[in-house]
């Protein structure tokens, strides 16, 4: 006998992966903070871009917070405007708005119609 024990090995990754904390948020308390992230934008596009739909790239900076520092940059980001947009409509594009370590809010893309005076 070599004068080991029997039993149970130890795994290291199980072993870390119990003594990970996470704590529970509720879907509201989630929400809070996505939205908090969320950014809104104005696009603005002519009474003839509104009625066809038009292919526009749009610049804008946004905020990027990791382990508590903020930093701007600015982003660009390919917007479809659709077929018969209206004034005030939202496009909203997932995940390119504001972001706080990993977890990032969504671009409101609010279409503003130029009107000719």
């Amino acid at each position: 006998m070599t004068g080991k024990k029997r039993g149970k090995k130890s795994d290291p990754l199980a072993d870390f992966c119990s003594s990970i904390e996470i704590p529970e948020i509720s879907l509201s308390e989630w929400e809070d903070c996505h939205q908090a992230l969320d950014l809104t934008v104005p696009l603005f596009v002519s009474p003839s871009e509104a009625d066809s739909g038009t292919e526009r790239t749009l610049t804008f900076s946004r905020t990027v917070t990791t382990d508590g520092k903020p930093t701007r940059s600015k982003v660009q980001c390919q917007i479809t405007v659709p077929l018969a947009a209206m004034d005030g409509q939202t496009l909203v594009v997932p995940g390119e708005g504001d972001s706080r370590d990993g977890c990032a809010g969504d671009l409101k893309v609010i279409i503003r119609v130029k009107r000719p005076s």
